[in-house]
C-alpha cells in the first residue's frame, strides 16, 4: 500500500512539474503593429512569423517554490523563436529548481524595433500583476522577476534591462546567454 501511495504521489508531482499555461499578452491589438500578416510557421521547434504574443507559464511545485520568476526570451535572429531548447527546456529546468519559468513568445520586429520590447514590458506588467496569485512574492510581498535571453533574445533581455521607464518594468536581475550585444559591424549576420 505504501508503494502504491508513493507511486501515485510521484506521478502527481511529475504531472505538476510539466504543467503549463498559455496566456495571450494583449487584449485586442498591441500598440505597435509589426505589419506581419502571414500565419505563424512552426518548423523544427522554431516559430516564425509571430504576430500574436503570448507567455507560456511553468509554475513550480509549492514544496520547492523559491518565489522567483524568470521571463525567458528565446533567440532566433529576430526572424523566428527557438522555442524548444531556448524556451520549454529551460523553463522546465527552472521549474524543477523551484523557479517560475515564463517563456515570452514575442512578436518579430519586421522593421519595427520597438515591437519585441513592447511585448516584454507587457509580459513584465502581467507577471507582476499575478505575483501573489502565482506565489512569487516573498514575506515582504515583494516579487523577484528577472529576465533571461538567448542570442537575439539575449539582446532583447539586455535591452529590457536598460530601457525601462518605471520600476515595475525593470527586471530584478538579468541572465544573458550568448547575447547579440551590438547591431553594428561585428554583429551576427543572422540577427
Amino acid at each position: 500500500m505504501k508503494n502504491l501511495f508513493l507511486i501515485l504521489f510521484l506521478f502527481a508531482y511529475m504531472l505538476n512539474m510539466n504543467a503549463q499555461t498559455t496566456i495571450r499578452l494583449w487584449e485586442g491589438n498591441p500598440p505597435t503593429d509589426n505589419g506581419l500578416t502571414e500565419q505563424e510557421v512552426i518548423t523544427d521547434e522554431r516559430i516564425s512569423g509571430v504576430s500574436v504574443p503570448e507567455i507560456i507559464v511553468y509554475l513550480p511545485n509549492e514544496e520547492v517554490n523559491k518565489k522567483i520568476a524568470v521571463i525567458i526570451c528565446p533567440g532566433g535572429g529576430y526572424a523566428r523563436l527557438a522555442m524548444d531548447h531556448e524556451g520549454h527546456q529551460f523553463a522546465k529546468w527552472l521549474q524543477s529548481q523551484g523557479i517560475a519559468g515564463i517563456i515570452l513568445k514575442y512578436r518579430m520586429p519586421n522593421q519595427h524595433k520597438e515591437v519585441p520590447l513592447e511585448d516584454f514590458h507587457q509580459a513584465m506588467r502581467y507577471v507582476r500583476s499575478k505575483a501573489v496569485e502565482w506565489n512569487i512574492v516573498d514575506a515582504n510581498m515583494e516579487s523577484k522577476v528577472g529576465v533571461a535571453g538567448f542570442s537575439a533574445g539575449g539582446h532583447l533581455a539586455s535591452t529590457a534591462s536598460t530601457h525601462y521607464n518605471s520600476s515595475e518594468l525593470r527586471p530584478d536581475f538579468s541572465i544573458l546567454f550568448y547575447p547579440v550585444i551590438t547591431m553594428g559591424q561585428y554583429t551576427h549576420e543572422g540577427s
